[in-house]
């Protein structure tokens, strides 16, 4: 039984102690992954504000005799939970890749690295550049700079 407790903990700090690498599959699903949220979240804004109108609520909620202040509430959670899936079938419909990804900088010391690749959606190429880093809980933190 110890051996094996010995054997787990050495596995754990080697694989702590590895450097983050631009083209590993964990460092690119993450980076799409934070695209996808932040195109969700534009859709869903544009959709809410291509879907409510709050001088149309007020003509409707005075020429009815309603709360304004409710009915534009339930209005715009209504718009807000369609824009929500609307962005995800929008979403679906999107392929994306990562191509030429390259390294720009390595920090070994911080268990850090800046890299650039070029993000392939539906045909379209967008060049961007992001940083992994090693977080001391055994987890990759990613940011995106495009």
């Amino acid at each position: 039984m110890k051996y094996i407790l010995i054997l787990f903990l050495s596995i754990g700090l080697i694989s702590c102690s590895n450097q983050p690498t631009c083209s590993s599959i964990d460092i690119k699903n993450q980076v799409k992954k934070i695209i996808n949220q932040e195109n969700k979240k534009e859709i869903q804004n544009e959709y809410y504000y291509q879907n409510y109108n709050s001088n149309d609520i007020y003509q409707f909620s005075k020429d009815k005799n309603l709360n304004y202040d409710k009915i534009s509430e339930e209005i715009s959670e209504k718009v807000k939970s369609e824009g929500k899936i609307y962005s995800d079938s929008v979403m679906n419909n999107v392929n994306m890749t990562l191509n030429n990804i390259r390294i720009i900088e390595i920090r070994r010391n911080l268990k850090k690295c800046k890299c650039a690749a070029n993000l392939i959606v539906n045909d379209e190429a967008y060049d961007i550049e992001y940083t992994a880093q090693n977080t001391e809980d055994g987890n990759i933190y990613v940011e995106l700079s495009y």
